[in-house]
């Protein structure tokens, strides 16, 4: 069962790799949107869909781990949180278990965060798109002129507009 342990604590560290790497890119994916970088956009959703396949993959793997562990120690799976299994493993491994607890909770509010200011940046993105839609709508109107102000105006009448204002 050592063995098993040994092995949990192992998924457990790629796993926080793979989420440090993750948190990373969605740095890296924000300051793309900011700077209006389609090439970093592209490249860093790619670099994204690998790590989540990667994560993915891993987390099948913990969870037949966790099974075993489970049918071993006559439990059901659900009962098996990080913090029992931690105090279940043998000395050596039950404090990487429990750092692995702490680092895991550390960067899930972590990453919390960084998705808040990111899904803001998105909503002030989709804003600013949309109104550039209704801008170029207006133009597109076939009525409508740049008054001196700067203001879209929209005419009565169909034709051309003549001001004799400069």
């Amino acid at each position: 069962m050592d063995a098993e342990y040994t092995s949990l604590h192992t998924l457990l560290k790629d796993e926080i790799g793979l989420i440090e790497e993750l948190i990373r890119l969605v740095e890296s994916e924000t300051e793309a949107l900011r700077t209006l970088s389609a090439d970093k956009l592209t490249q860093t959703a790619k670099e994204k869909e690998t790590i989540l396949l990667r994560q993915q993959m891993l987390e099948e793997t913990r969870q037949s781990v966790v099974e075993n562990l489970a049918a071993r120690m006559g439990a059901p799976v659900s009962a098996l949180t990080l913090e029992r299994l931690a105090e279940e493993a043998p000395p050596p491994v039950a404090r990487h278990l429990a750092e692995d607890r702490r680092r895991l909770k550390q960067l899930t509010t972590h990453a919390a965060a960084v998705q808040e200011r990111y899904g803001m940046l998105l909503a002030d993105s989709q804003r600013m798109v949309e109104v550039s839609q209704s801008v170029l709508h207006q133009l597109l109107n076939r009525n409508s002129s740049y008054g001196k102000g700067g203001q879209i105006n929209a005419a009565g009448k169909s034709g051309k507009m003549l001001s004799t204002e400069v």
